[in-house]
């Protein structure tokens, strides 16, 4: 009998190192585990061409992966991972979803204070929306790894950051301005049961995000509520909690097929 195929996708202005303590927790609960990179996002990848990649660019890479398992996966995102995760569902992929902390499809309000804050420097840039924004730690430690010691957070940062289309930025935080409006979803599409992650002190994908994705897709959904977590889901025990519930609920799913 094929192991199942877990699929874990990363998010925006990181890399698939985010996933070293999923993957190796999957592995040992014997699933087949597949963690790409992002087009651009590995260490040591060409900039050249980033600007003009987009979401559905991702998605197509995405997509094209699937096609060559030869058996439907379950599908795990995190953050802009959880968005893509749920466009290459409304494509008809996926045994299972998990969103941890998703982005937001167009239609949910993507932008807040702490959000703006988070990006503010990248919009200063001229024309930021065709430009490829460079990670800093000061973002990521408003945004996701404040709460850890310093030099853990530098050393997560280091590990994992990546430089980030500006399209794709607009793309997801600005819809309106988007012609192939490349964050739509349409729900009606989504047929998996899907696992959606929220934290309730999250600054970069605010908690409304997360109950938004759980009410557009309630008739296929499941969904957790932290209070107590922020955004960083990937480490410590955040991650105890929330990769042991992530497992239950996907056994629980599997048992009744």
């Amino acid at each position: 009998m094929n192991k199942e195929i877990v699929l874990l996708i990363h998010g925006f202005g990181s890399n698939n190192r985010v996933w070293d303590a999923y993957k190796e927790l999957f592995l040992e609960n014997n699933f087949c585990v597949v963690v790409p990179n992002l087009r651009h996002h590995g260490p040591g990848d060409s900039l050249v061409g980033f600007e003009k990649v987009g979401l559905i660019d991702y998605v197509d890479d995405l997509e094209t992966l699937i096609k060559s398992f030869g058996l439907q996966p379950i599908i795990v995102g995190y953050s802009m991972g959880g968005l893509l995760a749920l466009k290459l569902m409304e494509r008809g992929y996926g045994k299972l979803g998990v969103c941890l902390a998703p982005a937001a499809p167009r239609g949910i309000n993507a932008i807040s204070l702490s959000v703006l804050r988070l990006f503010f420097r990248n919009l200063l840039v001229w024309r930021f929306w065709k430009k490829v924004h460079k990670p800093r730690f000061s973002s990521a430690r408003f945004g996701a790894l404040g709460h850890l010691p310093i030099s853990e957070a530098w050393e997560i940062f280091e590990l994992t950051s990546s430089a980030e289309s500006g399209r794709v930025g607009v793309e997801i935080g600005f819809p309106i301005f988007d012609r192939r409006r490349a964050s739509s979803l349409d729900e009606t599409k989504i047929k998996c049961p899907v696992l959606v992650i929220g934290a309730q002190r999250d600054t970069v994908t605010p908690i409304g995000i997360a109950r938004g994705v759980a009410r557009m897709i309630a008739d296929v959904s499941d969904y957790i509520e932290y209070p107590k977590f922020g955004h960083w889901l990937m480490s410590g025990q955040e991650f105890d909690e929330v990769s042991s519930d992530c497992l239950k609920w996907i056994a629980r799913k599997l048992d009744k097929r």
